[in-house]
């Protein structure tokens, strides 16, 4: 062999190496942890943060709060969802009672959009996801098909202690919380403060929900649809049980199947002692949810059966006196534990930010 042929074939050798270095280097995690469920990768800057989308079937820990209004996830389409149809998350995410603020993104060409594409493997049941202990607060979500603050779409997992506040858009399948959620995925002490809209299957919480439950869960959200499946809590559901839950916002629906909890069922849908805001929602009573007045929405007899000693309060400078979710308090403590500094109580903080929201989508368009 030739010295050129030699040099040649060593230059392509250093120069695949050094490729494959690069490639394992930049899918390596670059905080602390080993990715495992005793070992969890801790996640302090929004770069460790998009880094979940390199192995999506490990554990994962908020070390601190983290803001998303930095480049390059506030500029262009914006953040880019973690997890999709092919390749979804289908690790463990614990917020550790820490805030992610500012996520931003128009979707682009993508569908599936939210701080997570796709949780879960519908392929895979026995790999069950979780995602809990979580606050997104301020979102900026659109997408076409599929938009939720948390995630666009969730198969066979567990949500629990996560809140969303902002705006989510999409064209259908669109929640506040999840665009779509199916296959015994189970919502638990989880909410959405702001505001949800699209064409169709539009829910403050969940846009369609499929063969789940929500638990001790509530929306306090206007939900607009262009057509119809709209609902204050889910728009569209099929085989859900909901239990001790509540919505209270204005439901839009011209088309119709509009309700103050939920707008239109499949078959097998159970509601327990769940109830949406009458005088607010400006739908008739479609049997789904119990009616009641503002008045009664704030009171704290009309909730019997709900656990107060554990997992709801209520207090009339808190979330506009309607009931609010106990480990929501991590957040209302000042400079804490992902805590809001301004001196106004988490929920209503909450509220605040969603016209800034809109200012914000419509400045970056």
């Amino acid at each position: 062999m030739s010295d050129l042929k030699r040099k040649g074939l060593a230059f392509l050798l250093f120069a695949l190496l050094s490729c494959l270095l690069w490639v394992f280097e930049a899918a390596a995690f670059s905080g602390s942890g080993s990715g495992t469920a005793g070992d969890p990768y801790i996640i302090t800057t929004a770069d460790q943060l998009n880094e979940v989308r390199n192995d999506l079937d490990a554990h994962y820990r908020l070390g601190a709060d983290i803001d998303l209004d930095v480049t390059p996830y506030n500029t262009g389409q914006g953040w880019i969802a973690i997890g999709d149809s092919i390749n979804p998350f289908t690790g463990t995410f614990d917020g550790n009672w820490h805030t992610i603020r500012n996520l931003y993104t128009t979707g682009g060409s993508y569908d599936y959009i939210g701080l997570f594409g796709v949780l879960g493997d519908p392929l895979d049941e026995a790999e069950p996801f979780v995602v809990k202990n979580l606050l997104l607060e301020n979102v900026d979500v659109g997408s076409p098909y599929y938009s939720g603050g948390l995630a666009g779409m969730a198969f066979a997992g567990t949500v629990e202690n996560c809140g969303v506040t902002g705006s989510v858009s999409g064209w259908t399948n669109v929640g506040g919380l999840i665009g779509m959620v199916s296959t015994k995925t189970e919502i638990r002490r989880c909410f959405m403060k702001g505001s949800v809209e699209g064409y169709d299957f539009v829910g403050g919480l969940v846009g369609a929900i499929y063969a789940t439950s929500i638990l001790n869960s509530y929306a306090l959200a206007d939900v607009e649809a262009t057509t119809t499946a709209c609902g204050g809590l889910a728009g569209y559901a099929h085989q859900l049980t909901v239990g001790d839950s509540y919505a209270a916002g204005a439901v839009t629906a011209p088309g119709g199947d509009a309700g103050g909890l939920i707008g239109k069922t499949g078959d097998d849908v159970t509601v327990v002692d769940s109830y949406y805001d009458a005088d607010v929602s400006g739908v008739p009573d479609n049997g789904l949810g119990t009616p009641k007045g503002t008045s009664q929405m704030k009171t704290r007899s009309t909730y019997a059966g709900w656990d107060f000693d554990v997992v709801w309060a209520m207090g009339s400078n808190v979330n506009e006196g309607y009931p609010y979710l106990q480990w929501e308090e991590n957040f209302m403590e000042l400079g804490g534990g992902g805590g809001c500094s301004t001196g106004i109580p988490f929920p209503l903080f909450g509220l605040l930010l969603v016209p800034l929201a809109l200012l914000s989508r419509k400045g970056k368009e």
